[in-house]
């Protein structure tokens, strides 16, 4: 009856025209769920994320599904390139879809900041592309093409090769490269700064002072990890790196300890509550995960 003929629960006892028209919307609005749940399941999609392509796009659901599946990818969570090129599969896209290419490239650069990577050089990226689409050389250099001139899709640029070799075209996807240019900008704000981050250490006895850390220390510094303490101490940028064991944490300790002696302000943070923690106990001082460091929720 709530189907057919929903005007007729007014004849319900208890129930006003304000409240039937309540139930009345109620209906159709579920009534919409389930035609989206019914041909989201019959694409192969599970429930859980049918609910949350419902909750993005509600009645649009269905025809986004159908004509735009790789929008899934960049617009819910929990969805991936790999799921919605099912999901397209599953509705007759193409195989050498343009659409597909193109989402493809970006999943395969997304891959590949999961290793570290801010960008791939453009052969290694098509090369790739081709690999995981099993489509056509051609047909994804021109998809790259038509990514590169949307604002929104990816970001090509020459940069110089590795250990100074041939310059070689980068492709970045958009925010990554947003964030390079901004960490880049604010790198070169602090080395152009005229404030003098550690005034104390400006004229400061080096060998003295690397002879009472090792007193304080109860072992002597590697002159590679000495440069490292100098140039942490002295630069207004400085970073310090390297593999396990290689004694970066005996020199972040070291830092620590000159910093301290001359009543410098010192401020560490590490990526995680956990790493934080260990930073603490390698260095004797407080630390932060980033997040609790800049007041970040």
């Amino acid at each position: 009856m709530i189907e057919k003929e929903p005007k007729r629960l007014i004849e319900v006892p208890g129930l006003g025209p304000k409240r039937t028209k309540m139930i009345g919307v109620a209906w159709e609005e579920q009534k919409a769920i389930k035609e989206v749940m019914v041909f989201l399941q019959g694409v192969g999609v599970s429930t859980s994320i049918a609910v949350r392509i419902y909750k993005k796009y509600e009645d649009a659901s269905i025809s986004v599904v159908r004509n735009q599946p790789y929008r899934l990818a960049a617009d819910v969570w929990g969805i991936g390139f790999l799921t919605a090129d099912k999901i397209a599969q599953a509705v007759g896209i193409p195989h050498d879809s343009p659409e597909r290419v193109k989402a493809g490239l970006q999943y395969a650069l997304s891959q590949s900041t999961d290793q570290g990577h801010c960008f791939l050089p453009e052969e290694q990226l098509i090369a790739d592309a081709v690999k995981l689409l099993q489509v056509d050389t051609g047909l994804v250099i021109e998809c790259l093409g038509e990514l590169a001139g949307d604002e929104e899709g990816v970001v090509r640029e020459r940069v110089p090769g590795p250990e100074g070799g041939e310059p070689v075209t980068a492709v970045y996807l958009v925010p990554f490269h947003r964030a390079e240019l901004s960490l880049a900008g604010q790198v070169r704000r602090l080395l152009t700064a005229e404030d003098d981050r550690m005034p104390a250490f400006r004229d400061v006895a080096w060998d003295k002072a690397l002879a009472w850390l090792a007193d304080r220390t109860g072992a002597e510094l590697a002159p590679e990890q000495e440069a490292a303490v100098r140039l942490a101490l002295t630069a207004k940028v400085a970073v310090l790196t390297g593999g396990p064991g290689c004694g970066k944490s005996f020199t972040v300790r070291s830092i620590v300890e000159l910093a301290r002696a001359k009543k410098a302000k010192v401020v560490l943070a590490a990526p995680t509550g956990r790493a934080a923690k260990r930073l603490a106990e390698l260095t004797g001082a407080e630390a932060s995960p980033v997040h609790r460091l800049l007041e970040l929720k």
